[in-house]
């Protein structure tokens, strides 16, 4: 899963708070918890693969045990019609994503608003990212998403002056089996963050990981050719993606670290 608001690979240690922003994990928000009945802080470090992660004392300091590891990976887009075409045939269903059934699935995608058909089952696979994709230790519920609120989070993006890229499979009967979705940099304008992707479990399986993100790229790679980079995250322990990101030529760049406290 990565936030809007992820920009690097750098050092940072923060702290969710119940209304969902973030703050130092030595401010009065164990309090605040509290009082809105939750007994779990949840923090982020980040910082180079292969470098120190000075959060990592900090975050122990003050009571925080590691709950998940992600790598942080980095696409660099190379201006090439062949490599273009590989997306293409990925998308397809050929090649690398090829699968007994790719026939089943029709993959589609979408600049910026996503057709008004799409919210509902976007707001579906967001609501199990939590419990879908891999935790670790984390200690996560489903969240609840509906048409409107996902609707308002991508318009809150474009607002922002990003734009969006969004890619969905679509089993036979129409309902929507995998999502991704990719926003935008304003600053600095070459770079897109990868936001949501999840299959749905009783859609694994088949290759739509890779076919649905090979789609978003060549969208990117057609449609805003001032993106020259993508950054995305996953858990060390999320071995379906971590292949598909290697397939798509992305490459280690950082470490994330989750942090989560329970409080007494």
């Amino acid at each position: 899963m990565t936030t809007p608001t992820r920009r690097s690979c750098g050092s940072r240690c923060t702290q969710a708070t119940p209304a969902g922003g973030w703050a130092p994990p030595c401010s009065p928000t164990p309090q605040v918890v509290r009082a809105a009945g939750r007994h779990v802080l949840v923090a982020s470090s980040e910082a180079p693969y292969d470098g120190p992660d000075p959060a990592v004392p900090f975050a122990q300091a003050h009571g925080y045990v590691l709950a998940r590891s992600s790598l942080c990976r980095l696409l660099r887009l190379p201006d090439d019609p062949g490599w273009r075409a590989g997306l293409r045939d990925l998308a397809a269903g050929r090649g690398a994503a090829a699968s007994a059934d790719p026939d089943d699935y029709l993959v589609e995608s979408a600049l910026d608003l996503p057709p008004q058909a799409w919210w509902e089952g976007m707001a579906a696979v967001q609501s199990r990212l939590a419990t879908d994709a891999p935790a670790g230790e984390l200690d996560l519920e489903e969240e609840h998403w509906d048409a409107a609120r996902m609707k308002r989070w991508v318009t809150t993006l474009l607002d922002m002056g990003r734009r969006v890229a969004t890619t969905a499979a679509f089993d036979a009967s129409g309902s929507m089996a995998a999502l991704t979705l990719l926003a935008v940099q304003t600053t600095p304008p070459d770079l897109a963050l990868q936001n949501t992707t999840l299959v749905l479990r009783e859609h694994r399986g088949r290759r739509l990981g890779l076919r649905v993100k090979a789609a978003n790229l060549l969208l990117v790679a057609t449609e805003l050719p001032q993106v020259r980079r993508v950054r995305t995250w996953n858990a060390e322990d999320n071995a379906p993606m971590l292949a598909v990101n290697e397939v798509l030529g992305f490459r280690r760049e950082g470490v994330e670290r989750d942090w989560q406290r329970r409080l007494a």
